[in-house]
């Protein structure tokens, strides 16, 4: 997905994309119990592989990790799980991910839990392949710029690099672009990182508040 930000600061820009890759959760492989690995690929770095296969599984609909107090326990049947997330389709994103070749006789015997975390964590929990933003050139105008002048002026420009507000106020977008790892469209993690921004400015708002009114 491409859109352009427009009439916003360079902070701003570079804040949405660092929400995105740090800060939209996701659920991931967590835990690898392996029983048994007689391939040559190392049980480290085979519990690292299988940490960093995107998994099709919508984190809205999960908690994350947290102090566990005796009132949280709570009894699901396993069998249950499958009508519980029925629309959900949990699984791999893609089905033709490498983990490990095999030659006769060797196995894999390895049971996951998922987990839901942030990718500051750990870059296995960010949703995004790449999240960039371009900063366009400054355009200084030595005077305002008003009427058709101001509209010959914006035909000079290819379609989307200069616009008009108020018919004299020159706004310049930052072409962003988001690329999904296929867990979430990319639409739906804008949205996401929209509500942790505002969420950061809502608790910023309170704590300033809180500070003057002390």
């Amino acid at each position: 997905m491409e859109f352009d930000m427009v009439g916003i600061d360079a902070a701003i820009a570079n804040a949405f994309r660092r929400i995105l890759l740090a800060e939209v959760p996701t659920m991931a492989i967590e835990k690898v119990f392996i029983y048994n690995n007689t391939s040559i690929v190392q049980d480290e770095v085979l519990a690292h592989r299988l940490g960093l296969i995107p998994i099709k599984a919508d984190p809205r609909l999960f908690e994350f990790k947290n102090t566990v107090y005796s009132k949280d326990i709570e009894w699901v049947p396993i069998g249950n799980q499958a009508d519980v997330f029925a629309d959900s389709c949990i699984r791999p994103v893609h089905d033709d991910i490498l983990i490990a070749q095999l030659r006769p006789g060797q196995e894999l015997d390895i049971i996951m839990h998922c987990v839901k975390g942030l990718g500051k964590d750990h870059a296995k929990f960010s949703p995004v392949a790449t999240a960039s933003y371009r900063l366009l050139p400054e355009i200084t105008l030595l005077e305002t710029v008003e009427g058709e002048k101001a509209e010959r002026l914006k035909r000079c420009f290819s379609r989307g690099v200069i616009d008009l507000e108020d018919a004299h106020d020159v706004l310049f977008p930052f072409p962003v672009t988001v690329e999904s790892t296929g867990i979430l469209p990319p639409d739906v993690l804008v949205t996401e990182a929209i509500k942790v921004l505002m969420a950061k400015c809502q608790s910023f708002l309170s704590e300033m508040n809180s500070v003057n009114m002390e």
